[in-house]
């Protein structure tokens, strides 16, 4: 069953797109491919603006080195601690969320413990074992039980990596059904809700008016890129900072900051050198996530189905372009790359939207490549069939113009102007009748030998061989008008080959040829099945009537075609004649020979 030519195009365009696809949805999961894709996730943060660190909800209090220079180096005792927390308590903040783990027992415990009573939440870490996040039996690090009293929370300190750069650029909110990020768990405090307002959906995890965007459980961090400002805790300890003024109503996020700390992050934050991100202290990172969550400033990325839609249109388009040509496929390809590149950045700063630039990009690279293939294929191909289609019968220099022009061997044609020459052996009917076939083929052998290779040489494609005679045909695949000339002068080349022939072959060759130039309908005629690249219409007809009429010896070309020669050729005896199957006579002349 054959296919339409415009269904075979569209179904080999879905299908290289379908390839497409398929190849960027394997590559995804490279490494390579992963590691392109944070590059381009990072550079994000250094085309945006710092974002403005207000302090308005969250603040830190830093255990830094200062602190450690007038209290004493890490692990401060838990008195020490204990006495930190309250002069943080008389400040009046609303959460204060403790980034260290408090796991092992001390001498000191009871005091903190007290500590933990004093009227003002605190939410102290866990970290989970995220493989088997079942129960608190799974928990890999919890603070000791003497700690979890009413104004004590838990929340999962677990700082989610990139697998590919160990760089912290997402982080879950929640983990399983009832375990809250330790961010989460402080924001909720601080808005007054707990664990049952929060609802976990597929593609969001949502309490009271917010709604935190997820994918694969997991939120991107929106980091600020701005200087983080700190309060130190050794200046709260000596009392040189009034905690009431600058804690009452807000979250405190306690933590070590100081050099020594293990608890340094990789951020795509750029360190103001290109192509270098600045690490964080987990301090520093959640409180990026708490003010993301409570400014409601989240990062957003397409869901599934609209991002097929658009990898799609991308694909089909670049595929349908460079199935046109390549020269069109590489101009979309080019156009496709700046406008995804712009949207990514574009996006971004106007949308918080994170678009998948390595997925768009991608696809129309593979498009292109599979689809640039593919006719390179075809013209492979195409190319063999049309060298075995014509190189027997045209010149080198004709059928490099066929090839260059990608003549389409499918069934159809053009109407152009050709000049026609038909040529047959007088009396070879009769001769072949009385001879062996042996001989027989000997002559036609010998005469078809020598007229192709007069044809060929003056720019003629020989169409058909039949019998005894043969039709040629001037001008197609030429940007000239020398096709009338070109077939006169193959006329009078013939005719000078005979004498030698009719020598050798101990017959008396002899020839009419007619000729006659005007418009045809030139192309592959026929069915899909059967194809022959030939010349048809009335002055096909014409010419063919001319051979008839044409005494044998002679050369007769209609007056058209001595109109478009006459400066170039010696003729004699115009007259008119009629033809079979014209109603009005035709004017004709002989060929002499050339100027």
């Amino acid at each position: 069953m054959k296919l339409a030519p415009s269904f075979r195009s569209a179904l080999k365009i879905l299908i290289i797109s379908c390839l497409s696809l398929l190849f960027i949805l394997g590559l995804s999961h490279t490494t390579i491919f992963k590691s392109l894709e944070n590059k381009a996730y990072d550079s994000l943060f250094y085309f945006r603006p710092p974002l403005e660190d207000k302090g308005e909800d969250a603040v830190i209090v830093a255990i830094d080195d200062e602190s450690m220079a007038k209290v004493g180096s890490w692990p401060w005792p838990r008195g020490r601690l204990a006495e930190l927390i309250k002069r943080i308590k008389q400040g009046k903040p609303k959460v204060i969320g403790i980034d260290l783990l408090l796991d092992i027992p001390s001498a000191e415990d009871q005091e903190l413990a007290e500590a933990f009573r004093v009227p003002v939440v605190c939410v102290i870490p866990v970290v989970l074992n995220e493989d088997r996040s079942k129960g608190l039996e799974d928990l890999l690090f919890k603070p000791l039980d003497i700690f979890l009293t009413d104004y004590a929370k838990v929340g999962v300190a677990n700082i989610s990596y990139d697998p590919v750069d160990k760089t912290a650029r997402n982080f879950k909110p929640v983990y399983g059904k009832r375990h809250l990020s330790f961010p989460l768990a402080v924001c909720l405090e601080y808005l007054g809700m707990g664990l049952d307002d929060v609802r976990i959906k597929d593609s969001s995890v949502e309490f009271g008016r917010y709604k935190i965007p997820v994918y694969n459980a997991r939120s991107f961090i929106n980091y600020k890129c701005a200087k983080i400002d700190k309060f130190s805790a050794g200046d709260i300890m000596d009392y040189s900072l009034d905690p009431a003024f600058f804690f009452e109503g807000k979250i405190v996020l306690l933590g070590r900051t100081d050099l020594a700390s293990k608890d340094f992050v990789n951020t795509p934050v750029p360190s103001g050198k290109i192509f270098e991100n600045l690490p964080m202290v987990g301090v520093e990172v959640w409180k990026e996530v708490v003010d993301m969550i409570l400014a409601k400033n989240f990062l957003y990325r397409l869901s599934p189905l609209p991002l097929l839609f658009i990898l799609s249109v991308l694909s089909i388009s670049i595929s349908a372009a460079t199935s046109y040509s390549n020269r069109r496929g590489t101009a979309l390809l080019i156009v496709f790359l700046l406008i995804s590149g712009f949207i990514f950045y574009a996006s971004f700063l106007k949308f918080n939207l994170v678009m998948p630039l390595l997925y768009m990009a991608g696809v129309c690279l593979v498009a292109y490549i599979i689809s640039f293939l593919y006719n390179y294929v075809s013209y492979q191909r195409e190319k063999n069939m049309i060298t075995a289609a014509f190189k027997s019968y045209v010149s080198d220099h004709i059928l490099e113009k066929v090839l260059s022009q990608k003549v389409d061997l499918k069934v159809g044609g053009k109407r152009k102007m050709l000049t026609v020459l038909f040529a047959d052996i007088k009396g070879f009917t009769d001769f072949a009748d009385k001879q062996d076939p042996e001989k027989v083929l000997e002559v036609l052998k010998m005469f078809f030998s020598e007229i192709n290779k007069v044809i060929i040489e003056h720019n003629g494609i020989i169409d058909k061989l039949m019998g005894d005679g043969i039709l040629a045909f001037f001008g197609d695949f030429m940007d000239t008008d020398e096709h009338a000339i070109d077939a006169v002068k193959a006329a009078l080349k013939m005719q000078e080959k005979l004498p030698k022939l009719r020598e050798h072959l101990n017959f008396d060759l002899v020839i009419r040829i007619g000729i006659h130039a005007g418009y045809v309908t030139v192309g592959n005629i026929g069915s899909y099945e059967h194809l022959d690249y030939t010349v048809v219409g009335k002055n096909v007809n014409l010419a063919k009537r001319l051979e008839s009429a044409c005494e044998p010896g002679k050369i007769l070309i209609s007056d058209f075609t001595y109109q478009m020669v006459r400066d170039k050729i010696v003729a004699e005896n115009l007259y008119e004649v009629s033809l079979k199957g014209f109603v009005e006579p035709v004017k004709v002349c002989s060929v002499v020979g050339l100027r």
